[in-house]
């Protein structure tokens, strides 16, 4: 559509396109911004014949402002033609695709760093809030790389969630078959707002597939759970992990709840069987709770339910609650608290234990 109005668009136009970025947590953009860069600026860049055509510029220039594309646009008269692949690299980037290519793919939407050679090493398995920029998660990698751990990341893609057999629940079965396969020093389960929901389905795995992933539990020493976003909190914070802008956030909203509604057999009811499994989580490790007041994502009530049945199960739950941090921002707005109590956390879950029967903490319960 774009190149039918605007045919003489060229290189240096194409070079002036940016992200309008947002998004809970630092990460996302404007869904039409998305479009524009993955599927226009492609066939743009690749015209190389085109002539920049000033009007065309000018009027394409006033498009994009409308919908927020970009923060400024000026003609090449106004100031120097940025080079196009100093605006495109880190603008790919964030394509999961792209993020791969960089680190050791393991499996579907998950890389993995090592904190080095030698023997067993712990494992922090970290399921990533959706849109999550990679210098936000390198916070977090770092942080569990300077201890020794060995870091696995898992990310969601806005489709692995819409349509989550195809999605979510492949990615689910990747990093459960991937801790079947590795012999470690145990594992730390660190899930970020959808995190939680994507841990939902790798416990209804855990129960439904018990031959093959039984022992996997016994190896789970503690769970941190941060700003965690179950079943009802997808209509809220899908919308606000895409854009911050509130009329794209309203129309995305909207979208949210249609498709809950009308995509049941295809959708809804796996997210209803995520949740019943996440409250009846069939682990038995102590799990450490980041919330704040003023997340209406991941609200301190909606996690306070999940702490109340995982305790009634056997799990020790300790929550650390602040007033002002925002969805997925606690460790930024709040470091020195954050850091110190998940030291204290690592240090009760993570020290050697005693030999345990494979699948000790694997409850046979079925949700």
């Amino acid at each position: 559509m774009l190149l039918r109005h605007w045919p003489h668009a060229s290189r240096p136009m194409a070079g002036l396109l940016a992200f309008d970025g947002g998004g809970a947590g630092g990460g996302g953009a404007c869904p039409l911004a998305f479009l524009v860069s993955i599927y226009i600026l492609p066939i743009i860049y690749s015209n190389s014949s085109c002539l920049c055509n000033e009007d065309a510029l000018k009027k394409m220039s006033n498009f994009l402002r409308q919908f927020h594309i970009v923060s400024s646009l000026k003609t090449n008269s106004e100031r120097d033609v940025r080079p196009f692949y100093k605006v495109i690299s880190p603008l790919l980037a964030r394509h999961p695709a792209v993020r791969r290519m960089h680190a050791q793919g393991v499996g579907r939407n998950m890389e993995l760093r090592t904190a080095g050679e030698g023997g067993k090493k712990p494992l922090a398995v970290i399921l990533a809030w959706m849109m999550a920029k990679e210098s936000h998660l390198d916070k977090f990698r770092t942080l569990y790389l300077s201890k020794g751990f060995d870091v696995l990341t898992v990310s969601l893609s806005p489709k692995d969630l819409l349509f989550p057999v195809t999605g979510s629940q492949r990615v689910a079965s990747g990093v459960l078959d991937h801790l079947a396969r590795r012999e470690d020093d145990g594992v730390l389960l660190h899930a970020f707002s959808v995190g939680g929901y994507l841990m939902g389905e790798m416990f209804v795995q855990m129960r439904e597939q018990q031959d093959r992933y039984g022992c996997v539990a016994g190896r789970i020493r503690g769970v941190v759970l941060d700003s965690a976003v179950d079943f009802e909190g997808i209509p809220e914070g899908f919308p606000r992990a895409l854009s911050r802008n509130p009329l794209t956030v309203r129309v995305l909203q909207w979208y949210v709840n249609t498709h809950l509604a009308l995509m049941y057999g295809v959708a809804t009811k796996h997210y209803v069987r995520s949740s019943k499994n996440f409250h009846n989580t069939p682990l038995r490790c102590p799990a450490l709770m980041f919330v704040s007041e003023a997340d209406a994502v991941g609200s301190p009530a909606a996690n306070a339910l999940v702490a109340e049945n995982w305790r009634l199960r056997g799990c020790p739950v300790r929550t650390v609650c602040w007033r002002d941090s925002r969805h997925v921002s606690h460790m930024y707005q709040h470091r020195e608290e954050y850091v110190g109590e998940l030291d204290a956390f690592l240090a009760s879950v993570m020290p050697a234990q005693e030999e345990k029967e494979p699948c000790a903490g694997m409850q046979q319960h079925t949700a």
